[in-house]
């Protein structure tokens, strides 16, 4: 999780307000909540009854939860919504990073 270099001269506070702009912007529930399961972790994207949610430990730094919520948001097609372009390039890095080149983004709300 590679977010502070890759908001180098950006805010993470900042950052993360932004990123639970676009979370609500989609329509994707947004929790910080402890996770209760078998492997350890600590955030991630799941569908209950056809609607997205985002669950974020808590307790972890600033750096972590913005790492974790720009991952996850980058799963979802953006390109219907607007995003600062700063912010942008953020989930594009994040992409790539973590995006299988064959999977396709998820088209949420439609």
């Amino acid at each position: 999780m590679k977010t502070k270099k890759a908001t180098k001269g950006m805010n993470l506070s900042l950052l993360l307000e932004e990123l639970e702009a676009i979370s609500e912007k989609l329509e994707i529930d947004l929790h910080y909540e402890k996770i209760k399961s078998l492997y350890p972790r600590k955030g991630g994207v799941c569908k209950i009854k056809q609607k997205y949610r985002i669950i974020i430990e808590p307790g972890i730094n600033l750096s972590e939860k913005t790492a974790i919520l720009s991952e996850n948001l980058s799963l979802f097609n953006l390109d219907k919504i607007y995003i600062p372009p700063g912010i942008r390039k953020v989930l594009q890095k994040s992409r790539k990073r973590h995006l299988d080149k064959n999977k396709p983004l998820i088209d949420y709300p439609q």
